[in-house]
């Protein structure tokens, strides 16, 4: 009884080891969805508001507006009301909106400390301190640059492939802009530094506790403790952002980017999570849980990264206490049964051995018996004595009957 119970036991705490084990997945799948929409909701309005942007311009070249200053001052009123962005521009084609001049692109950014650089391109806009405007072609030459040629050649918005820009990574989004006969007006797009975006993502996957893990927002709150780490790669495999070290997911003097394959268990992931070609997921390799998620509105992969070892031994820790004292509760429990069964029984087994001795029977008893197999050996030798006496009634009684036989014959 005691072993089957243990079985049931064994059993009960699989499951309840299992359920742990999923909710801790379950957890980490709650931790990377929000972080995704933290990252999500930073770059969705850059997008829309690069659009939008478009849109205007459109309307005003259809208006025959030629006015450069009027474009300036639409991208102007663009960028304040885009925090989200560190800058924000609108390029021309060949004399398309303002047919006097064969290249414009008046251009806003924010002037960012954190930027390490000796060049300041452009000049400050009275009245809005830490912003700056400049002219891309004559600062920039943008007909030769990547991120004007590259959404004309798409003939789409896209989000480039991120850079180094100073000290930073940064990506942009640019979209182009036709008439009505489809014929280029130019581009719009506005800057996001992927650097700022991976400061979100120093945090663990699994914080210590939820008032801990409530305190890993935004800003230059407190570091939770915890487990696991986040990295965002790009879908060509750059490390965009590495907060366990960040200094790796720095962009190098040479302009490059550094590669998520310099990262052995970080590049082994995501070679497994674009062989698996789904947009999200989570699995086992290598001793760690990974979980991903694609970065929309982004081609980029958000991999949020728990020690599975960890998580086991979360999941295992309560299952074994709670399993441990059940058993010893079940134990006590038994032998308690057992002890009170034995004192019921011992009345029994004396009468059983009183009732052998008035039989002329000797009833042994081994020491080495418990309770009921004394028992059991006690009734078997009163069955047994039973017969005997039995038997030896039917020959008293046929004896008699024989010599009543014998005296009527005699008489």
């Amino acid at each position: 009884m005691f072993g089957s119970a243990l079985v049931g036991l064994g059993v009960l705490g699989y499951f309840f080891y299992t359920a742990r084990l999923a909710g801790a997945r379950d957890r980490i799948l709650e931790s990377l969805g929000e972080s995704y929409a933290s990252i999500s909701t930073r770059l969705t309005p850059v997008e829309t508001s690069m659009k939008d942007l478009a849109g205007s311009a459109r309307l005003l070249h259809r208006m025959r507006v030629t006015d450069p200053n009027i474009y300036r001052q639409l991208v102007f009123e663009k960028f304040k009301n885009l925090d989200l962005a560190l800058s924000v521009g609108l390029g021309q084609a060949p004399n398309r909106l303002v047919p006097n001049l064969k290249w414009y692109y008046p251009f806003f950014y924010r002037d960012q400390p954190d930027i390490e650089g000796d060049e300041e391109v452009g000049t400050e806009v009275p009245g809005n301190p830490g912003v700056l405007f400049a002219d891309l072609f004559k600062s920039d030459n943008y007909p030769e640059r990547g991120y004007y040629q590259e959404p004309i050649a798409a003939g789409k918005g896209i989000w480039l492939e991120p850079y180094r820009f100073f000290s930073i990574t940064m990506t942009s989004y640019i979209v182009p802009f036709f008439d009505d006969k489809g014929d280029l007006l130019g581009v719009a797009g506005g800057d996001v530094s992927v650097t700022t975006l991976g400061r979100e993502l120093d945090r663990p996957v699994i914080a210590e506790s939820r008032e801990s893990g409530a305190t890993t927002g935004r800003g230059n709150q407190e570091k939770a403790s915890g487990l696991g780490y986040f990295a965002i790669v790009s879908d060509k495999g750059s490390l965009l952002a590495y907060p366990k070290d960040p200094a790796k997911a720095k962009a190098r003097e040479d302009e490059s980017l550094p590669q998520v394959q310099e990262i052995a268990d970080l590049g082994a992931a995501f070679e497994r999570l674009k062989s698996l070609e789904a947009k999200n997921g989570i699995f086992s390799l290598g001793g760690d849980i990974w979980a991903y998620r694609r970065l929309t509105p982004t081609d980029w992969w958000l991999i949020a990264s728990v020690p599975e070892s960890a998580i086991v031994l979360d999941a295992l820790l309560p299952v074994g206490i709670t399993v441990g004292v059940a058993a010893l509760l079940l134990a006590g429990a038994t032998l308690l049964f057992v002890n009170q069964l034995n004192q019921g029984l011992q009345p029994i087994l004396d009468e059983c051995g009183k009732l052998s001795q008035e039989g002329g029977t000797v009833l042994v008893l081994s020491d080495e018996q418990d309770e009921i197999q004394r028992l059991e050996s006690a009734f078997f030798g009163l069955l047994e004595q039973i017969r005997r006496n039995e038997q030896r009634i039917r020959d008293e009684v046929a004896r008699s009957v024989q010599a009543q036989e014998e005296l009527k014959l005699a008489a």
